[in-house]
């Protein structure tokens, strides 16, 4: 009984760390998200303070990631809206992440 006890542990932790894992693996492509947009936003020369609007499309990753922290990123990025659009294409060599930026009004 004690190596069944030990092997239920065992598998316990991993389930905990693989969890953390991804946990942390998401929380680091929701700041991508983030400084994508902020970069995108210089780019496209729009103020500090204009508040946008945001039509993107991504890979499961970031659609995920996007998913489990929307308010956050809207927040950081000043947008009033986040809308997923199939019809942008994103780069699969970037972050899988392509994202069309307007102006709110």
């Amino acid at each position: 009984m004690k190596i069944l006890e030990l092997i239920r542990n065992a598998l316990a932790l991993l389930g905990l760390v693989s969890t953390t894992i991804i946990d942390l693996i998401t929380a680091g492509n929701v700041r991508e998200v983030i400084r994508f947009i902020q970069e995108r936003r210089k780019s496209d020369g729009f103020e500090i303070s204009d508040r946008i609007e945001v039509l993107w499309n991504a890979n499961a990753d970031i659609t995920e990631a996007i998913a489990s922290d929307e308010e956050r990123i809207k927040e950081e990025v000043l947008a009033l809206s986040m809308v997923q659009d199939g019809s942008l294409s994103f780069d699969a060599d970037e972050i899988g992440l392509a994202v069309k930026l307007t102006k709110a009004h």
